[in-house]
């Protein structure tokens, strides 16, 4: 399909043509001045560009140039990220009818920020790596102060902003170091010049834990979660719904490259942070969200205790850990999708509420709504029968193997406290009184999300799961 194109090319065509497009749209904009566009007209165009990109990146053939590279790994992480992204779209149509934001600025930030991650999930260089993630980071943090006429959101995006620069200048700071210590930025040749080494360089050291750091901060690992729950609250629901996926599965990507590929002769120095990062986000997802009220805030927890179990998956340093993080990583994307779905269903006489007392006897007045996100808060707590249980018991299961035994009883004890939550919301659902029902959800894209999501969640676990992770066992030796 792409035959036509030199070969220097053929890495670049879907970033290339995603930008262009997305530059192109903007331009329309200011030619075209119609400051009243409906709707259609934006959300249209955005999800036909994010189509259009998902055919090339899968039909794009698998080379390599300086600094990027396209190869099935990065395939499967670009395909489900841009899904993502184009669940957002979807989801945004019904938030923007009933709350117009500046809907046109959204889809542009949008397609920006997923430029961004296309250009972290190619990165074979620190150095491509830095401008995909600063590209994603400058348009998320516009993303997330979207709606300037409230406080929340402003404040949201500022504290992002200001940690956000935190953690840039942390992972430059580390980049300058790994070079000073190997005299590259390359992948392949890091790990040449690793192998070299006659004895441990303390600079590499500090290095590594440095581009860590700043790379835990995009995945609202703890200690470097502050900003999760206040964005997560403070942003536009859609918005909430494009961070909680989309940077996530860019990060995950990201950061597996850099480790199994850049960084693989320093597993040693890589795999304490990782163990000790997985550890605290596990326990602060889990007890974090114990006191929350807001639906939006719960669900910013619950984020960090899933990445905890990724990370956790991330330490045992081996192809099976890998398999079990993608597994994971996509269970986790169709979590998040419908539960947000049936977060921006949350309404009360035409306005959106986010508090978890709102949903007091939504069971009798909306069972569709209430079993949907029973079974998004139930498979989020790994019960048996849903794919969230599935999910976690293949991540214990390497981690076992790698005989890594604390680890695992905290993801235990972890899991256990967060059902506690979880299990709150279903409780408020079907055993509250009611107050006053909610508003039934008039966009039918919505319903479709979350049904889908739902049913995927259910029947996932009986025959598709074992496909998929054998699916995700071959592709692992495609990472280079």
């Amino acid at each position: 399909m792409l035959s036509f194109l030199p070969p220097a090319l053929l890495p670049y065509a879907p970033i290339l043509f995603l930008a262009t497009a997305t530059l192109l749209l903007l331009v329309a904009r200011v030619v075209v001045k119609n400051g009243s566009a409906s709707l259609p007209m934006t959300a249209l165009p955005t999800s036909l560009i994010i189509a259009v990109t998902i055919a090339l990146v899968y039909a794009q053939p698998f080379v390599n140039v300086p600094m990027l590279t396209a190869d099935a790994f990065g395939q499967t992480f670009t395909l489900l990220m841009l899904s993502a992204a184009l669940c957002a779209v979807f989801l945004s149509v019904a938030y923007e009818q009933a709350e117009p934001t500046r809907q046109f600025e959204f889809y542009i930030l949008l397609l920006l920020a997923s430029v961004g991650m296309m250009l972290m999930l190619s990165a074979t260089d620190l150095l491509s790596l830095y401008i995909g993630i600063e590209l994603q980071s400058l348009s998320l943090y516009v993303l997330a102060a979207l709606r300037r006429d409230t406080l929340k959101s402003t404040e949201a995006g500022l504290k992002y902003f200001v940690l956000g620069a935190l953690s840039s200048g942390l992972l430059l700071y580390g980049i300058s170091l790994v070079y000073g210590a190997l005299g590259t930025t390359d992948y392949s040749t890091m790990v040449i010049a690793s192998q070299q080494l006659t004895a441990p360089s303390p600079m590499l050291v500090v290095g590594i834990v440095f581009i860590l750091c700043g790379i835990a901060f995009k995945l609202s690992a703890a200690p470097f979660h502050m900003w999760t729950p206040d964005v997560y609250q403070g942003a536009p629901t859609s918005v909430t719904a494009f961070f909680a996926v989309a940077p996530k599965v860019a990060a995950v990507g990201a950061l597996l490259r850099l480790l199994y590929v850049g960084f693989a002769e320093n597993a040693d120095m890589w795999q304490q942070i990782m163990i000790v990062l997985a550890a605290l986000s596990m326990l602060v997802g889990a007890f974090g969200a114990l006191r929350q009220q807001n639906i939006k805030r719960l669900l910013a927890y619950s984020s960090i205790g899933h990445i905890g179990f990724m990370l956790m998956a991330i330490s045992v340093n081996k192809d099976a850990g890998i398999a079990a993080v993608l597994f994971y990583l996509l269970v986790y994307a169709v979590m998040n999708v419908g539960a947000f779905g049936c977060v921006l269903s949350m309404r009360k006489n035409g306005q959106y509420v986010d508090s978890i007392r709102d949903l007091a006897g939504v069971s009798k007045t909306n069972p569709l709504f209430a079993y949907s996100l029973a079974i998004f808060m139930l498979s989020m707590a790994g019960i048996p029968i849903f794919a969230g249980f599935l999910s976690k018991l293949y991540v214990f299961q390497v981690v076992l193997d790698a005989k890594l035994y604390t680890l695992a009883v905290i993801g235990v004890l972890s899991s256990v406290v967060a059902a506690a939550y979880y299990l709150r919301v279903c409780k408020v659902m079907f055993f509250d009184a009611n107050e006053s029902a909610l508003d039934a959800s008039p966009c039918p894209v919505t319903k479709t999300i979350v049904v889908v999501a739902a049913v995927a969640n259910t029947v996932f676990i009986v025959y598709p799961a074992q496909q998929v992770f054998a699916f995700c066992e071959r592709w692992v030796s495609t990472l280079q």
